[in-house]
């Protein structure tokens, strides 16, 4: 079963309680998908990022427990959520 390596970045709206997320999938050899800034808590990231993939791969069977977080983290500035490109990560 393939996993799919994604990284989030989480922001929270302090006067509405809304959170939002910016997912990056990582594919490998420098081909990430990316999904910009949308509406979601908890887990919901996961599912964006299985949108991302079936997106790009119309005929892959995903699941959740295919998806592992490898970075996640929590902003405080909207502009630095929408603006997320990644984190590079080195072995």
């Amino acid at each position: 079963m393939r996993e799919f390596m994604v990284q989030v970045c989480k922001w929270r709206d302090k006067v509405n309680g809304n959170t939002y997320h910016n997912v990056v999938v990582i594919l490998g050899d420098h081909h990430y998908l990316r999904s910009g800034f949308k509406y979601g808590y908890g887990n919901q990231y996961k599912e964006t990022a299985m949108e991302l993939i079936k997106k790009e791969y119309p005929d892959i069977k995903i699941e959740q427990k295919q998806i592992i977080t490898v970075w996640e983290g929590w902003v405080t500035s909207k502009k630095a959520c929408k603006d997320f490109r990644g984190v590079l990560m080195y072995e």
